[in-house]
């Protein structure tokens, strides 16, 4: 979020390991800019280089780009997606981005979570 004040940034980032040694598709889920936003779910809109937005159902590893639906491929938005998440940038399916009602830190927890907690969160004993 941003107020009245602030610039709107682009969120879409470059990634980059060693892109040579990897396939064309692993390679462009890495290095083009994308932006990953979780739907809910298992559900991704990927906003692409070119302008295009995708959704991507990360639990049944589908996404609507012509890439993943006519040639059955897994797609860089696929890819990029699961980048992501193992990167902790966006929540896991069945998850959801929130604040630890304790510490105020982001994290993510279930999607049911009530109150929201995050990993650092001790239970006191009743001693």
């Amino acid at each position: 979020m941003h107020d009245a004040d602030s610039p709107v940034t682009d969120r879409r980032t470059a990634l980059a390991p060693d892109l040579r040694a990897m396939d064309d598709r692993a390679a462009r889920a890495w290095a083009e800019r994308m932006a990953v936003r979780h739907l809910g779910g298992a559900r991704y809109a990927v906003d692409s280089q070119s302008g295009a937005t995708y959704v991507v159902d990360a639990s049944e590893g589908t996404c609507t780009c012509p890439d993943a639906t006519l040639r059955r491929e897994t797609c860089k938005h696929l890819r990029r997606v699961a980048l992501e998440i193992t990167a902790h940038r966006v929540p896991p399916p069945g998850n959801r981005a929130a604040t630890c009602a304790d510490c105020a830190t982001a994290t993510f927890v279930a999607a049911l979570a009530l109150p929201p907690l995050c990993s650092n969160f001790e239970l006191e004993s009743l001693d």
